[in-house]
Parts: structure tokens; C-alpha cells; sequence
């Protein structure tokens, strides 16, 4: 339980949504599901999984957003997916605490800094969304302007390079999105938590730096498609009948098709030749 962290992602989630924080309104599972979502509606795989079973093989993408609690093997890890090729999105409040919710011996980003080229010199914490005003952070970047959110850190490059800037308030002109090439892959950094909108354009932006495809190009928003080995499974979650170009052997048919129609909350499996 959240209240009683017996697992490691109960203390993680418990801990980073600890009220003496700088933001003590931050839902670390909102922030999850608002960048799960920007994915799903791009029809992109999602794995959930621990910094520990990140790998260059495995994943091309990695996004941490409000990684606070982070044992040494997860640091480990997720600096070694960079250097081996991979591409790490990292977002604010990651890396402040060990497994034990302690302080780290040099500050903030003293595990991930190397990969990501920078530290952090403070949270910056603002006022809640809404708050006369008070409560965003807009960042302007590739992906047009933004709305950032509980948070717009103070970022010093450390051989990073800034590709997005804050635009307004204490933190205008200041980096709010970096980029630090190391090894053969590349560490983002994003000083702020975006709002819907945001996460979703940044999202996009970052997918295609990566090369990241999806399942099936061209789906209706509404179908979800993934695919493991061979077979791609769909589902509409519309109310709406769709047609999916997918060919390959239906398995619930038993038949060679070229493409499969959808009812309203129907699924196909077809396993790709």
C-alpha cells in the first residue's frame, strides 16, 4: 500500500510524494499516466519497468519522470543504457535521494549528471496550477511553446546544451530542456513537469530523436495495437467500427488476411509472416 511502502515501487511512489518536498501537490501517478498517455496515443509500446532491467537491447527510449528515489544498481543501469546508445529522458526531482531517502554525499544528480551533463542547483518550486497565475512555467522549444508545471529547476550545464528555455518568470532565458551526447547515446534533461499538452508535443519530439516507430503507422486514435514476437494484438476502444491494414494469419480465424475489420470494442491477434 502507498501508506505502508513493502516494495520498492510503494516506497518510491511514497516517498516522492512526501508533503515536506519543495511541491507538495506533486501526483507522481498522474505524471505517469499523462506520459503513458502521450505514448499510447501514439500507438508505442509501453514497458513499465525498474531502472535495474533498463538496457540498450531492450529499449531505444527511456523516460524517468520524478525519479527521486534511485538505488546505486538502477544509477548503474541507466548510465550505461546512455553510453551504450540508448536515449534517456529524464525529468524533474530525479536523482535527489538513495534507497534509503537519504541525501547523497555532492548534491543533486550526483549518480545521472554524467550522462545527462548537468546538476541542479534548486527545485524551484511553484504554486499550484491555477493559482492566480502563479502555478506555470511556459519552456519554448522544437516542439513549439509549453506549459511546465509544480516545478521550473535552476539547471547548470555541465557539457549538456540547453534545446528548450523557460520564457517567463524568475527562470526566463534559463535552460528547461537539455541535451548531453554520451557515449553513443543521448541524455535529456527537462526542468519542469509539462502539462498535457506539453507532454504530449515533447513526447513526439522525443520519439522521433529516437527513432522510435509505432506498432502500426496510420491507426485511428482510438485502436491500440502491440505487437510481442510475431503476433500484433488490436483493440478498438471506440464506438465505431474500424478496418486495421494488418496482413498476416488471424488466430482467431485461422485465416490468411491482409486486413482486419474491428467492431466496437473488438480485438484481432494476427500473427505477421
Amino acid at each position: 500500500m502507498r501508506g505502508s511502502p513493502s516494495s520498492w515501487t510503494g516506497r518510491a511512489w511514497w516517498a516522492v510524494e512526501s508533503p515536506d518536498h519543495p511541491s507538495n501537490v506533486l501526483d507522481y501517478v498522474a505524471v505517469l499516466q499523462r506520459w503513458y498517455r502521450a505514448l499510447h496515443r501514439r500507438h508505442v509500446m509501453v514497458d513499465i519497468v525498474p531502472p535495474e532491467r533498463v538496457t540498450a537491447s531492450a529499449y531505444s527510449l527511456v523516460l524517468a519522470p520524478a525519479l527521486y528515489l534511485l538505488r546505486p544498481e538502477g544509477a548503474a543501469a541507466l548510465d550505461a543504457f546512455v553510453a551504450d546508445g540508448g536515449h534517456l529522458l529524464a525529468g524533474p526531482f530525479t536523482d535527489v535521494v538513495d534507497e534509503r531517502d537519504a541525501f547523497l554525499d555532492g548534491g543533486f544528480l550526483t549518480r545521472l549528471g554524467a550522462a545527462l551533463g548537468v546538476s541542479i542547483d534548486d527545485f524551484g518550486a511553484l504554486a499550484r496550477p491555477g493559482a492566480a497565475g502563479q502555478g506555470e512555467a511556459p519552456l519554448d522549444g522544437p516542439f513549439g511553446t509549453v506549459t511546465g508545471t509544480l516545478l521550473a529547476e535552476e539547471v547548470v550545464l555541465r557539457g549538456a546544451a540547453p534545446v528548450a528555455t523557460f520564457v517567463t518568470g524568475r527562470r526566463d532565458g534559463d535552460a528547461a530542456l537539455t541535451e548531453h551526447a554520451y557515449g553513443a547515446g543521448v541524455g535529456w534533461y527537462l526542468a519542469t513537469v509539462p502539462d498535457e499538452a506539453g507532454a504530449d508535443a515533447i513526447a513526439e519530439w522525443a520519439l522521433e530523436r529516437a527513432g522510435v516507430a509505432p506498432v502500426l503507422a496510420g491507426l485511428p486514435a482510438t485502436v491500440e495495437a502491440a505487437q510481442r514476437g510475431n503476433v500484433v494484438t488490436v483493440i478498438n476502444h471506440g464506438d465505431a467500427d474500424v478496418t486495421v491494414a494488418l496482413a498476416g494469419r488471424d488466430l482467431l480465424a485461422g485465416a490468411r488476411v491482409e486486413s482486419v475489420a474491428l467492431a466496437p470494442y473488438g480485438y484481432a491477434l494476427v500473427e505477421r509472416s
